[in-house]
């Protein structure tokens, strides 16, 4: 994984098959989540006039919120070539893949009923789309598609959705206020899951 932002060019290891900055420009009809009153809201066309969401926002009115999301899905980030797309600091990709059945299957303490509930787990999401998530400078948990075994996928590299925590969604209005970041999403590395398949770029703005 190589992690581009203005002025600064890492490493790269493998191939590039796809940039989800450049792909993220281009996608106008994302899927923006943020947590409202116990639930997952959507940040749709409506959702500015949800009294939960403003309060997820701490805003205090449809108005406020409206420029708040307008705000925040804007590019706003570096200088010479703005991007919508925050830069990925301190935060390790991961690869949400199949299950798989974990290494105690086999043991002799594992019992018949959970090797047979282990398996019904693993055959239920055989079928289950991969996503690279990745934290960043914007707030956001995205999660990208991606295929490893099929790099001309069209779909690589675009975004399946992106999830703002309560604590980085409340603290949004006094950023845009002060024109500053004060939290982003961080993936640690002890968290960060499987990492395989060719290189990704997440190329984005400061």
């Amino acid at each position: 994984m190589g992690v581009r932002s203005p002025g600064t060019l890492l490493r790269l290891t493998g191939a590039v098959l796809w940039d989800a900055a450049d792909k993220l420009e281009a996608n106008h009809s994302r899927h923006i989540f943020l947590a409202a009153a116990g639930a997952s809201v959507e940040l749709d066309g409506g959702a500015a006039s949800d009294g939960a969401v403003q309060a997820a926002l701490a805003v205090g009115s449809a108005g406020d919120a409206t420029a708040l999301i307008t705000w925040w899905k804007s590019a706003r980030f570096g200088l010479l070539n703005p991007r919508v797309m925050g830069a990925v600091e301190t935060s390790t990709p991961a690869l949400l893949s199949p299950p798989r059945a974990p290494s105690w299957y086999g043991l002799s303490t594992t019992s018949a009923s959970e090797r047979a509930a282990i398996l019904a787990y693993v055959d239920t999401y055989a079928e289950r789309e991969q996503l690279v998530l990745v934290g960043a400078r914007d707030g956001a948990l995205h999660a990208f598609h991606t295929d490893p075994a099929n790099p001309g996928d069209a779909r690589n590299g675009e975004e399946a959705w992106a999830f703002i925590p309560p604590a980085v969604a409340s603290a949004l209005n006094a950023d845009k206020t002060a024109g500053s970041v004060s939290r982003r999403v961080r993936l640690p590395t002890c968290c960060s899951g499987r990492r395989t398949g060719p290189s990704i770029r997440a190329r984005a703005g400061s």
